[in-house]
Parts: C-alpha cells; sequence; structure tokens
C-alpha cells in the first residue's frame, strides 16, 4: 500500500508500481491486438489500422503533433470487451488538425465502454447502435457532434458528461430526465490556467468557446443527483430556467464569462446544499434576487467583474456559512458594508478597484472609509484575505492591528504615505501587497509572520525599517520573496538593511531546513532591490560578467563538519533596456563531476539596473561549478552586467542566536 495512495479522491500510484504494470501487460502477447491494454502510440496505431480483438480491454493514448492515425472501420468491432477508450492531449492547445481520422465513419462501438474520452472527436454523432447502459464517464470536448444519439436512451449509470467546446452541440434538446444519476456536467478543464498563458504568450489563438445556448433545458430539474454544473463561458446564455432550484444535490454552479446573463431565477435559493457559486464576468447581471440569503451552505460567492451589478440585497448578510466573497471590480456598486456586516464566517473579502470607498462615510460621516472596513471585518475576528487594490484609500488607520486573523492583505494601487507601526502586531500576516503605492514614502517595522513583500513600482519609498525575522523559527516548506523594484528613492541604510535581512534570512532558512533534513520541493529566499553591484559579503563574484566559477574545500562534502555544504546564494546584476511584461533570469550551473543544474527567477523589467538575490539547496557532490546568468524573454538590450555565488556552509549558518546579529552587522555595514 505504501506504492498507492488516494489523494482528492483519486487514487495514485508510484512510477515502479505502473513500470511493472506495464511490463506484465507487455509480457502477454507480441502482437498488441491480443493484449488487455494499450497506450503507445505505434501498438494503438497498429490495432486501429487493422482490427482488435476480444482481448482489448483498455486504449489510453496521450495524443501528440506528430500522431496520426486513419482508423479502419474494423477497428473496434472485434473490441467487445473494450472497457475504457481515451483519446487526449496533454494540455489544452490549439489544435490545428484532427488526429484520429475517421475516413468511413465509426460503425461500432462496445457496449461494455464505462469511460468514453474523445478529445477532437470527428463525426457528427456516435454510431446509431452504440447502448452504453455501462457508460460512467463521457468526456467529448471539441468535438463536432451535433447529436449523441439518435433517439432518447436512458444511462442510469452515467455520473460525468463532458462536451466542453463542443460548439454545433444544441444542448437544449437535450432530455436530462434520462440521465437520472448524473453527478458533473461539462467538467471545468484542469488546464484552463495553463491555455491563458498560451494566449497571452500567441502560442495560442483558438478561442475558447462552448456550446452555444440560451437558456438550460427545463428537464435539468430532474438531475437530482448533480454535483457540479459548469457552464463556464457560455456566452450566449441570457438566462436560467426555474427548474434550475430543482437540483437539491448541488455543491458547486459555475457560471464564470456568462456575458449575456441578466438575471437569475428567485428559485436559486432552493439550492441548499450550493457551496461554490461563482458569477465572475458576468458583465450584465445587474442584480441578485432576494432569496440568495437562503443558501445556507454557501461557503465561495464571486462577483468579480460584475460591472453593471448596483446593490447587493440585505438578505446576504445572512449567509453565516460565506467564507469568501469577491467583490473585484464591481464599479457600480454602492455601500456593500451595510449588507455584508452579517458575514460572520466571512474569511476572505476581495473589494479590489472599487472607486465608491467614499459611500461608506453614510455609515459614519467621521471615521475614514478603511476605519470602517476596519471596525466591521474587526467583528467577525475571522478575517484572513483582504483585498482593497486600486480603491483610491488615503489612509491607513492605527486599527490594521487588531485586524489579529489576517494573512493575506493586498493595498496596491492606493494612495496612503504611510502605514500605521501597529501592522507589525498581525501576528499571521504571511502576504503584503503594496504594489503601485505611489505616494507611500516609509515602511515600519513588518510582522516577523512575513514571508511575502511586493513593494515594486512605490516610486516614493525612501525609507524600510527593514525584513528582519525576529527570533528562532524553523521555517515551514514554502518560499520567501521581497520585492523593492523600480523603487528608486531608497536610502541606502534602508537598501544595507535589506539586503542583511534577506541574508540572515536565507541562512536561517538553510538552517531550518537542514535540521529538518528537508529534501521536497525546491523553496528559497528571494529578494530584488535597485541597484548596480554584487553585495561585498558574496565569495564569488565577477564585476564585469555573467559568468562565476568556483572551487569547495576538499572536504565539504563530509557530513556535520564546518565545511558541510547545503546550498548556494546566487546573485545577479541586470540592466533593462526598457519596460515590458517580464522576463526570467536563468542560472545555468555546471557541475565538475559532470551534472548540468538550472535555476530561475521570474522578474518584471524597469528602465535602470536591479541586483536580483536567491537561494538554492543542493544535495548533490562535486568539486569544481561554474555559474552562467542569463536573460530569457527579454530585450535585446538587456544584460546581467555583475554576478555573484555565496556558498552556503554549516559554519556560517549554524550558530547561536546570541552570536548572529553582531556578525550580520558587520557584513551588513559592509554590503
Amino acid at each position: 500500500m505504501c506504492l498507492i495512495k488516494v489523494v482528492q479522491n483519486k487514487i495514485w500510484m508510484h512510477d515502479v508500481l505502473l513500470k511493472l504494470g506495464r511490463e506484465i501487460v507487455v509480457q502477454e502477447n507480441v502482437d498488441p491486438r491480443e493484449r488487455s491494454r494499450l497506450w503507445d502510440a505505434d501498438d494503438v496505431s497498429r490495432v486501429l489500422t487493422t482490427q482488435g480483438t476480444g482481448k482489448v480491454e483498455s486504449i489510453s493514448l496521450k495524443l501528440s503533433p506528430t500522431t496520426k492515425i486513419n482508423v479502419s472501420p474494423a477497428a473496434f468491432e472485434g473490441m467487445y470487451n473494450l472497457r475504457l477508450l481515451k483519446f487526449y492531449y496533454p494540455m489544452m492547445t490549439t489544435k490545428e488538425s484532427v488526429k484520429i481520422h475517421l475516413p468511413q465513419a465509426l460503425p461500432f462501438l462496445s457496449n461494455e465502454l464505462r469511460i468514453l474520452y474523445w478529445c477532437d472527436y470527428p463525426l457528427k454523432s456516435l454510431p446509431s447502435n452504440f447502448f452504453p447502459e455501462k457508460l460512467v464517464v463521457l468526456e467529448m470536448p471539441h468535438s463536432q457532434l451535433e447529436q449523441i444519439w439518435n433517439e432518447n436512451q436512458p444511462l442510469e449509470n452515467l455520473k460525468i458528461m463532458n462536451l466542453r467546446s463542443s460548439s454545433k452541440l444544441i444542448l437544449s434538446d437535450f432530455d436530462f430526465s434520462n440521465f437520472p444519476n448524473l453527478e458533473v456536467l461539462n467538467q471545468e478543464p484542469q488546464d484552463l490556467l495553463s491555455f491563458i498563458k498560451l494566449v497571452k504568450l500567441g502560442l495560442c489563438t483558438k478561442p475558447y468557446d462552448h456550446v452555444s445556448l440560451c437558456t438550460l433545458p427545463s428537464s435539468i430539474g430532474f438531475l437530482s443527483q448533480l454535483v457540479k454544473l459548469n457552464l463556464f463561458s457560455f456566452t450566449s446564455l441570457t438566462c436560467l430556467p426555474d427548474s434550475i432550484g430543482e437540483l437539491k444535490s448541488l455543491v458547486e454552479l459555475n457560471l464564470h464569462c456568462c456575458i449575456k446573463l441578466a438575471s437569475l431565477p428567485s428559485s436559486i435559493g432552493k439550492l441548499t446544499c450550493l457551496v461554490k457559486f461563482n458569477l465572475s464576468l458576468c458583465c450584465e447581471l445587474a442584480s441578485l434576487p432576494e432569496s440568495i440569503g437562503e443558501l445556507k451552505s454557501l461557503v465561495e460567492l464571486n462577483l468579480c467583474g460584475c460591472f453593471e451589478l448596483a446593490s447587493l440585497p440585505e438578505s446576504i448578510g445572512e449567509l453565516k456559512s460565506l467564507v469568501k466573497l469577491d467583490l473585484f471590480w464591481c464599479l457600480k456598486l454602492a455601500s456593500p458594508l451595510q449588507s455584508i456586516c452579517g458575514l460572520e464566517s466571512r474569511k476572505s473579502f476581495n473589494l479590489g478597484n472599487y472607486s465608491k470607498l467614499n459611500g461608506f462615510s453614510s455609515l459614519n460621516p467621521r471615521r475614514s472609509e478603511v476605519e470602517e472596513i476596519a471596525s466591521t471585518t474587526n467583528k467577525l475576528g475571522c478575517l484572513q484575505h483582504l483585498n482593497m487594490s486600486i480603491c483610491h484609500v488615503l489612509e491607513i488607520p492605527g486599527s490594521i492591528g487588531s485586524w489579529v486573523s489576517l494573512r493575506d492583505l493586498c493595498l496596491s494601487g492606493n494612495y496612503f504615505e504611510r502605514i500605521s507601526a501597529s501592522i507589525k502586531q498581525l501576528p499571521e500576516l504571511i502576504e503584503l501587497d503594496l504594489r503601485s503605492c505611489r505616494r507611500l514614502q516609509h515602511l515600519p517595522q513588518l510582522p516577523s509572520s512575513l514571508q511575502v513583500l511586493d513593494a515594486s513600482d512605490c516610486i516614493s519609498l525612501t525609507s524600510v525599517e527593514g525584513i528582519f525575522m525576529q527570533g528562532e523559527k524553523d521555517y515551514e516548506a514554502a518560499s520567501q520573496q521581497f520585492n523593492f523594484s523600480n523603487c528608486p528613492q531608497l536610502d541606502q541604510s534602508s537598501l544595507t538593511k535589506i539586503i542583511g535581512d534577506a541574508r540572515l534570512r536565507i541562512e536561517r532558512m538553510a538552517t531550518s531546513l537542514f535540521n529538518q533534513q528537508y529534501f521536497g520541493r525546491p523553496i528559497s529566499v528571494r529578494l530584488c532591490i535597485p541597484g548596480s553591484e554584487v553585495p561585498e559579503w558574496f565569495t564569488y563574484k565577477n564585476t564585469g560578467g555573467p559568468a562565476v566559477k568556483i572551487k569547495l574545500p576538499a572536504h565539504w562534502h563530509r557530513a556535520n563538519t564546518p565545511d558541510q555544504l547545503f546550498g548556494f546564494t546566487l546573485c545577479a546584476v541586470v540592466s533593462f533596456g526598457c519596460l515590458y511584461d517580464g522576463v526570467v533570469i536563468k542560472c545555468e550551473c555546471h557541475l565538475i563531476p559532470k551534472c548540468d543544474l538550472s535555476f530561475y527567477y521570474a522578474a518584471c523589467t524597469w528602465e535602470r539596473e536591479h541586483v536580483f538575490i536567491w537561494s538554492i539547496h543542493s544535495h548533490r557532490f562535486f568539486n569544481e561549478a561554474s555559474f552562467h546568468f542569463k536573460i530569457l524573454g527579454g530585450n535585446i538590450a538587456d544584460a546581467v552586467v555583475q554576478s555573484g555565488v555565496h556558498p552556503l556552509f554549516v559554519e556560517d549558518c549554524i550558530d547561536e542566536p546570541e552570536q548572529q546579529q553582531p556578525k550580520r552587522l558587520k557584513l551588513m555595514g559592509n554590503a
């Protein structure tokens, strides 16, 4: 059982077990047509271009740019025991052509199928003699289907149906009473973020289209077992039927990017099991029904980008289980605090890009808008995530120190000049986002719990108390990042403190991971500040280029000795030619004896030189190493003008607490 585990209700197996199982299958027969399971592209091609046999129970083929199979009309006729058929892509990309061709249609599919997943299915329908009474999963994304079966056919075992981006299929003709046990309709793609990244990079231009329909059939109310309904990007959907309220088991309802959806039926309040409700980018939604207050199980409500939403119903305060409320980009929304004061369980509140904070003064004209939020959230006592970016905030009140449960605070794009020193009293604060607070002049001492600070583009920032980690602590297995890019007014004293504190964090991180014998995923401490030189404490540096060579002591690899090495601190001074989205700094490491490694730092670009420092942890044996820094995705004028490497040895990091600070202060002075 150590080779098998269950994660999020899915069974995962160790690679060793996978390899063993495949070796057993290959030994079943030299001829792949006589094997129970097929996954190799050559084997699948051989079977599909000839004729399979009753021995074949499973075909799972990962499609690639080189995959192209012309399926024989007799290919599936002999595979009457086929239980799993899956043609899929490893990630969502533009499909330039169909990979599995059916030049003579598809006369047969096994009625024993439990799982049918066919991406880019090229025909208008499935075989007329296909009666999959045992089918549990039907996924046909990006298909050319116009209808699924020629006649109504009950599928009592069907639990998951995914017809995502099958734009020719008319969903309104469906009689959902034939699928009484359906639990998931249109599974949201797990690779959606990858797809969005590809679009941004210009590598994918195909629109993310879906089934085109204006409403759902009223028969959807028969799906009494439906748990998840995903109508992501149904851009023609204008309304939902009243029968939507009959979905008594529904837990998730996703209407993201239903840009023409103008209203919701009052029957929505009957969804008593609903936990997640996503209405983001429903651009024409002007109001919510009062019945929404009846959703007693609702935990997450996302209204981000509901541009026409003018008010929240008073009943929203009755959502006692609500933990996350997202009102980002609700540009017309007026005075939401009056409605949400009763949300006792709320832990996440996103009010980003809300320019009407002056409306809050109606609650108490003598109190500032943020003070009002502080008072409201303090009553809740459990707020963990608060986003007030681009909210025209002019002052951060001293009561910010009372938000003791806060873990993530976003104040980016506002106009305040200072942050109250009481912020250091937030014992749980992990992330603080101050990007583009262009009037901010001073940062006080921050909580020792802080792991991520983004103060980029704070062009008026002149002084920082530091990012020092107070006291001894075992670090969690999580990276830390501190970004002061494009803060040109930072004084030398602040820069010295920041660099010194970053070094101390790096050494304490290394010490903690060393003590824990940590061998998990790579984690690091990262720092970006304005500057033109590698700090003096770096043992190896090149003040004239991007390459550094090092040679280690003869016995550095011996455990429990002062010379034991367990990582490096890297530094690159980058001169940017112009402004654009961002770059990646790559460090190529060549070890002797031979081993090649690469380490990366993703960064924004600015018009002046910046210093990038980050730590890595290594348990590899070597005597010499060369490091070469380069810019990926940048402008031809970008260049690494200086570079440095600082080994992390046991003798440098394992010290008594009282011995650390004087030593660090001396190094900081040198820096």
